[in-house]
């Protein structure tokens, strides 16, 4: 009771500094023209404390380019380096710099702000920096995303604190901005700084929003059917998982050899792979256990084949 007290205190206390504070400072590095909000768009959140565009992200964005996706980038950094602004020409149809505030939500909330509402017809992704991949083409998982009946899809779900999407990569139908409910939620973002407040509000609170607008939402990669796989791969030790202490399994860490190995799942969270926060074992291995699958994008290849992995 008392956590949940000092919780909301907190998180009331970082929505008025929010407004008391000029929290939304954002410069637009370039734009090239503009144009109705339609098509394949990517809005991707960027953050890096010395303002490089590094080797994976580079990787990721020339293959959202190469699918179809006209690319804004908002970055967190305190600045990008001129050469890196130079790069981002090649792939990106506007690069925005903003205040380290809000997180993800922060900068895609300023990105939409920035276009305008998406067409119906539209297809908007969300994603982030936050990862290293993709190893496959990601042409199939798109196709199978614009094909379906589903409004919104994720690539992961989880079961921490409340089933949710993880939202290091969302993909909307433009027609959800239709719903009042949807883009409220989008209007209303914060820019916060409470970390713990940021994931309830917006990263639980997405997928409550959807259900609430009577959305349907789906993981491309779902819970159940990782969890089933998991626990049929016997080489894996997930009684180690039952040691974590009243913590719930994320897929995106217990079971990322599950994920890559029978699933082929094209990303690694850069949390994993520099901090691994849950003392999963056998990250070491990750590099030659990606380049052991087959169809590896060439780019993907090469970087996991160079000395400076991430």
């Amino acid at each position: 009771m008392l956590a949940r007290l000092r919780f909301a205190l907190r998180d009331r206390w970082d929505d008025l500094q929010a407004i008391a504070t000029r929290r939304n400072e954002t410069h637009v590095l370039f734009q090239r023209g503009s144009s109705e909000p339609s098509g394949r768009i990517c809005l991707f959140a960027h953050y890096h404390s010395q303002g490089r565009i590094l080797p994976w992200t580079r990787h990721y964005l020339r293959h959202l380019y190469e699918k179809g996706f006209r690319i804004v980038l908002v970055t967190t950094a305190p600045a990008l380096h001129p050469d890196d602004v130079d790069l981002l020409h090649s792939w990106c149809e506007a690069v925005l710099l903003r205040s380290n505030y809000g997180y993800d939500f922060g900068s895609w909330a300023t990105a939409l702000r920035l276009i305008g509402k998406p067409a119906a017809d539209a297809e908007v992704l969300f994603c982030n920096s936050s990862v290293v991949g993709p190893f496959f083409d990601l042409g199939t998982l798109f196709d199978r995303l614009s094909s379906s009946n589903v409004p919104v899809w994720g690539l992961t779900d989880n079961r921490e604190h409340a089933h949710h999407l993880q939202s290091y990569f969302l993909w909307t139908r433009g027609s959800c901005f239709q719903h009042s409910e949807f883009a409220r939620f989008w209007q209303g973002v914060q820019l916060k700084t409470f970390k713990a407040g940021i994931i309830q509000r917006y990263e639980l609170g997405f997928s409550q929003m959807v259900s609430r607008a009577l959305l349907k939402w789906e993981a491309a990669y779902s819970y159940d059917a990782v969890s089933e796989m998991a626990h049929s791969r016997p080489d894996l030790d997930y009684q180690f998982l039952t040691k974590l202490t009243r913590q719930s399994v994320n897929p995106l860490h217990d079971r990322w050899i599950v994920l890559l190995e029978e699933f082929r799942f094209p990303f690694l969270k850069i949390e994993l792979i520099e901090r691994n926060p849950r003392k999963i074992p056998g990250v070491e291995t990750w590099v030659e256990r990606v380049l052991r699958q087959p169809d590896l994008l060439p780019g993907a290849r090469e970087l996991l084949s160079s000395p400076q992995t991430i």
